[in-house]
């Protein structure tokens, strides 16, 4: 049976610059890998023009905004009043670093409602480690001042081999917030994480004795971790981690992130570097059906063609593949260190 057509979204991802505050080494923006520049802003009236043309042609309930930094736009309050007045919801993916009390509570009154924020641990050497130095106590301070405001707060925690010893108190943190789950996502190669595979990257066994230490903490805590980034059945059997939510790729289809860069430019997700098209050229449906996207349908990586679990898990992270190896039919490197660091 064919994939289905698409012509509706639930959730698009803009992209309002390319532009970042921090330089964080696990970073997937794949335009810190080098060998590609970062987008270019258009103007503030260009800009809304792009905004609304993805939602009419798209339908999308959701506006997520995400970067780069968000919040370095200067323009970035017109940006979500725009999306409000058109009766779309709207999240800010941030790193925290300009969110204090008053810009919470600006981005509150023009619409925002979810504030999505990071942490590598509560040991603050450990998250400065990652992100570099000051960001544990600038994203302590955000979260305070999303928490001020009354907004919906989303914390991911990204494993690594270097915060493993993170897992027990960054859970005890989410329980304290008052967080019912928070996302539990595991170091995902691309851009500048590329360039530190080595040290970011857990093993095998490492990685599942943090899945476990995490599923029975959920319990005891009443907290539930979702990767959702994916780590799939062939690396760790879900039934293993009853505590964890597990979550896959949900790549070309009407589910998937379809993220928009600050010019317009459509790519499936936001891990993927392959711009499928322009939405100030092209109309969504187009691009949204259209070879590139075929192609990543098409694709299936050698060891996953035989695979009774393709249907779920759909290659893990084949967008991954795209930054790391040029190509979708190839094995996630994250799988490949898996599945050859022995178990």
């Amino acid at each position: 049976m064919p994939p289905a057509r698409i012509t509706k979204l639930r959730t698009v991802i803009f992209e309002a610059t390319h532009r970042c505050n921090l330089s964080c080494i696990y970073c997937y923006n794949y335009w810190k890998a080098g060998g590609s520049a970062p987008v270019r802003e258009l103007s503030t009236m260009r800009t809304l023009g792009i905004l609304r043309r993805v939602i009419d042609q798209t339908g999308a309930r959701l506006v997520a905004f995400s970067g780069g930094e968000p919040l370095l736009r200067n323009d970035i309050l017109e940006l979500l009043t725009f999306v409000h007045l058109k009766g779309v919801k709207a999240s800010i993916l941030t790193n925290g670093v300009l969110l204090d009390r008053r810009m919470a509570a600006d981005l509150r009154k023009v619409g925002a409602r979810v504030f999505q924020l990071t942490l590598l641990g509560m040991d603050e050497a450990v998250h400065d480690l990652h992100c570099g130095k000051g960001s544990f106590a600038k994203a302590m301070g955000a979260i305070e001042a999303a928490r001020s405001v009354g907004v919906t707060l989303s914390v991911t925690f990204i494993l690594t081999r270097r915060n493993l010893s993170q897992v027990e108190p960054a859970m005890q943190f989410m329980g304290l917030l008052g967080l019912k789950a928070f996302m539990f996502n595991r170091f995902n190669p691309g851009g500048e994480g590329l360039k530190h595979m080595d040290s970011l990257m857990p093993t095998a066994v490492e990685l599942r004795a943090a899945l476990k230490r995490a599923s029975r903490l959920a319990f005891r805590l009443r907290v539930r971790p979702v990767c959702s980034v994916p780590i799939p059945p062939c690396v760790a059997d879900p039934s293993d981690y009853r505590g964890i939510h597990f979550a896959y790729c949900i790549g070309s289809t009407a589910k998937s992130y379809f993220t928009m860069d600050p010019a317009g430019g459509i790519r499936l997700c936001n891990h993927s570097p392959v711009v499928l098209g322009n939405i100030r050229r092209q109309k969504f449906v187009d691009i949204a059906n259209g070879d590139g996207v075929e192609r990543f349908r098409s694709s299936r990586p050698g060891l996953c063609r035989e695979c009774p679990h393709w249907e779920t898990c759909l290659g893990s992270c084949r967008a991954s593949s795209e930054q790391a190896c040029g190509s979708c039919a190839t094995l996630d490197p994250f799988v490949a260190r898996m599945l050859g660091a022995g178990t």
